[in-house]
């Protein structure tokens, strides 16, 4: 979950990212081939960075990829 502080004329105001991001290319794989799709692609600063949907799905899938990729810790 990202959260972002914005200071506006009436104080600080919190807001919540709605998606999963991600620039992890083994990540975006994995997701894909487990059928998760992402919702839109962004480049920032050169770097692709794939957004997903945050599903009970998508959080399974990640969980099992880091504990069975020693590699991306």
């Amino acid at each position: 979950m990202v959260i972002f502080f914005v200071k506006g004329l009436k104080g600080i105001k919190m807001k919540i990212d709605n998606e999963y991001a991600t620039s992890n290319v083994y990540e975006m794989m994995e997701l894909k081939r487990c059928g998760l799709r992402y919702t839109f692609v962004k480049v920032i600063d050169g770097s692709t960075v794939w957004k997903y949907e945050k599903t009970p799905r998508l959080f399974e899938v990640l969980k099992n990829f880091y504990i069975n990729n020693e590699f991306v810790r």
